[in-house]
């Protein structure tokens, strides 16, 4: 996946984490490149759905 700049309609915050990038998006939604406090990267898609990496 390729990392893109965050768009302006993209969120800066998902909850705890802050957005860095935009990996992509489809059909089920956007997909975020994120980080929280502890460092800890996540994808998330959709609506607040996401996995740990």
């Amino acid at each position: 996946m390729s990392r893109n700049n965050l768009i302006p309609t993209d969120p800066r915050r998902l909850g705890a984490y802050w957005t860095a990038a935009r990996l992509g998006s489809g059909g089920q939604g956007v997909v975020h490149e994120a980080y929280g406090a502890a460092g800890l990267a996540f994808d998330l898609a959709g609506r607040g759905l996401g996995t740990q990496e």
